[in-house]
């Protein structure tokens, strides 16, 4: 049977902060993936599977449906295949058919990369909690879980979740100009696969958008 867990691979932005607690949305939204993949299992003592795409019907979805999400890796590029309308309305666009990683360059998209694709390379779940700052105006606050989905033939290379996106006006720093995305924790889910023997580095990204923000405060 399928199960999951919280391990003790983490990363909280502030030394001082407790971890994010998930949402009951995103709780009950994990549970869904567990019944799926024990559904996909006829013996209780077999190994483990990746619930398909197909499984998460419209019907199994619709409590989540306007914070779901679903994504679909392509050689390269991780391309949203599916965004609910509340996680649109949140941003402020119409987030399906974009790609991912778009938006990130250089080491940035370099983490993102490696983040996103060992969720699908060792299946495994993430609850995240990323804060963007948007041109010296708007502050998001993004928070979700990620799990992995596989397709027909079995190849896993969909991940699909939920998120809500907080809009606030109100800054911890003010950057001038530019969209500048910083980590703000993340949790590993055990889904009964293991958990990746190294995870790329969190603070390397947040790093980089220190430097960003040094740079464009120089001018």
């Amino acid at each position: 049977m399928t199960s999951f867990q919280t391990s003790d691979i983490h990363f909280t932005r502030h030394a001082n902060g407790a971890d994010v607690p998930a949402s009951r949305q995103v709780a009950a939204f994990v549970e869904l993936w567990r019944q799926l993949a024990n559904e996909q299992t006829a013996d209780a003592h077999a190994p483990a599977r990746v619930p398909a795409k197909q499984a998460f019907t419209m019907q199994r979805l619709k409590p989540f449906l306007p914070n779901y999400f679903l994504a679909e890796w392509t050689g390269d590029d991780l391309r949203n295949r599916l965004v609910g309308s509340a996680l649109d309305e949140q941003m402020g666009r119409r987030l399906t058919g974009e790609s991912f990683l778009a938006s990130y360059k250089g080491d940035q998209r370099d983490y993102f990369m490696a983040f996103w694709r060992q969720l699908v390379e060792t299946p495994c779940g993430v609850i995240t909690r990323r804060t963007i700052h948007l041109d010296g105006e708007t502050t998001l606050r993004l928070n979700g879980a990620s799990l992995p989905l596989a397709d027909a033939s079995g190849t896993v290379r969909f991940l699909c979740g939920v998120g809500d996106i907080a809009r606030e006006f109100s800054h911890e720093r003010a950057p001038q100009n530019g969209r500048h995305v910083f980590i703000d924790h993340i949790q590993y889910l055990d889904l009964g696969f293991g958990l990746p023997s190294s995870v790329p580095d969190p603070a390397v990204f947040n790093a980089a958008t220190d430097r960003a923000l040094a740079a464009a405060s120089s001018y």
